[in-house]
């Protein structure tokens, strides 16, 4: 990757701090977005975020960010003409630069996908600044045409490799989410990539039957991250050829729905995309009804119109399955509006069971809603301070979500108070057990979550 005689990339950012998500969708629950309990968990779900900090378009949530034009200017000795555009420009820059060979993009993918999805089985702090810094190094090194070789294999050949499963896509879109977040790449290079690949990719869906499923696992995270727009990925010439367009739809339907959830992919379409009854897609206002009757998608028009119930399938309810939603729910959950969005999410995706139901009180109790408290001495010791309940973040989050998915049922409920116990009693010594456990109990009692009657059976 140290090509000679090249131009100096991108500087790293002097500050560790990157840019606040875009504003997210405000769903029609309304909860307490902050989460207090600091608790952050950058890979767990690969979603490469730490700030969760609203964006100041509170009044209209729905819009797109801005970007500023000249976000991305070049230095006066670097700028072409004013007067041709971004695209040719950047072209014209890269005519002499050194490329990568695929058997370099590799490589290089594999080594940050590698350090990143082993800092999510840490959960260390250390270990997450540690990738996002080496990510940041990576692409600085590397030129403008470089850049562009890699987001072309990227597309054209890593997404859909036998050897790439859907956590090295979703690893791959955490480190551009951060890149793009701290600004040293930018929205541009996805747009000179995507018109170089506007005859190829159609081409390559022949091959690839499932390429926009692989696709969106990558470019999802950076649209709901709204660091990507819809008119960034979607090329007007595709709509002329039918089974690619459908193909499109389907796979952007199904991954915000599955991810996120019908309300939130409703939502998405209309108040952000703003596609509407499909009129860019399909003239035919009868061929889009058959296409949208056909796969089930009625409810991104129609509120009342509930997506197809998650099947009790082994699939669905085995037990990686259900750690696999957990970790969901948790990225959910540290998201604005989190509440409503984890809700929207099990609502859509889950198969919820007793199995379920220990899993996310497990994951609730012990990981989520816990803190350490600061010490107020220098001579405290760890012994003398017991880990305690953020009551706050464990009511206005895990009370709400508590009582989605318990519904009123017994063997449910039971098996939450068993959850609460067994979790807690195998994750900290006896003192500090016990007393989360009478913090839970009390939150849960108090909000007539579980009534009475369970806690006198259980």
């Amino acid at each position: 990757h140290n090509a000679q005689g090249r131009p100096a990339g991108p500087q790293p950012p002097t500050s560790g701090s990157s840019n606040p998500p875009a504003t997210l969708l405000s769903l029609n629950t309304s909860t307490n977005a902050s989460n207090g309990s600091g608790f952050k968990r950058q890979i767990a779900t690969l979603s490469g975020a730490n700030a969760t900090s609203m964006s100041p378009m509170a009044n209209n949530p729905f819009q797109a960010l801005d970007r500023p034009e000249k976000m991305y200017e070049q230095s006066t000795s670097e700028a072409s003409s004013p007067q041709e555009p971004k695209d040719i420009q950047y072209a014209l820059e890269n005519l002499d630069l050194q490329d990568l060979s695929k058997n370099e993009c590799q490589k290089l993918l594999n080594r940050l996908i590698e350090e990143l999805l082993d800092a999510s089985s840490s959960r260390s702090s250390n270990a997450s600044n540690s990738w996002q810094q080496e990510a940041i190094n990576e692409w600085c090194q590397l030129n403008r045409r470089q850049h562009k070789s890699l987001l072309n294999y990227i597309f054209t050949d890593y997404l859909h490799l036998t050897t790439v499963k859907r956590a090295q896509r979703k690893a791959c879109a955490a480190i551009f989410v951060h890149l793009m977040r701290s600004k040293v790449c930018e929205p541009q290079l996805f747009n000179v990539v995507y018109k170089e690949l506007a005859d190829e990719l159609p081409d390559l869906q022949v091959d690839v039957p499932n390429l926009w499923t692989y696709v969106f696992e990558f470019i999802g995270p950076l649209l709901h991250e709204q660091l990507l727009h819809f008119t960034d990925i979607w090329l007007q010439q595709w709509s002329a050829d039918e089974h690619f367009t459908k193909r499109f739809l389907h796979a952007l339907i199904t991954y915000f729905t599955t991810e996120f959830g019908a309300t939130y992919t409703r939502e998405l379409w209309n108040k952000v995309f703003k596609l509407d009854h499909g009129q860019q897609f399909m003239s035919d206002n009868a061929q889009w009804r058959e296409f949208i009757n056909t796969h089930g998608f009625q409810y991104i028009h129609d509120r009342t119109y509930k997506p197809p119930q998650q099947p009790a399938t082994s699939t669905s309810t085995h037990p990686a399955a259900i750690v696999e939603q957990v970790m969901r729910i948790e990225y959910l959950l540290n998201a604005v509006n989190g509440c409503d969005l984890a809700i929207d999410y099990i609502n859509t995706n889950v198969h919820i069971n007793t199995h379920f139901i220990r899993s996310l009180t497990k994951f609730l109790c012990c990981d989520y809603a816990t803190v350490m408290p600061p010490s107020t001495s220098e001579l405290s010791s760890s012994t003398s301070r017991l880990r305690q309940l953020d009551t706050e973040l464990f009511r206005h989050k895990c009370i709400p979500l508590l009582r989605r998915c318990l519904d009123g049922l017994e063997t449910h409920e039971l098996a939450c108070l068993d959850a609460i116990v067994d979790a807690l009693q195998q994750n900290y010594d006896a003192p500090t057990a016990n007393q989360l456990i009478c913090s839970v109990f009390d939150l849960i009692y108090d909000s007539e979550v579980i009534p009475k009657e369970s806690f006198d059976k259980w």
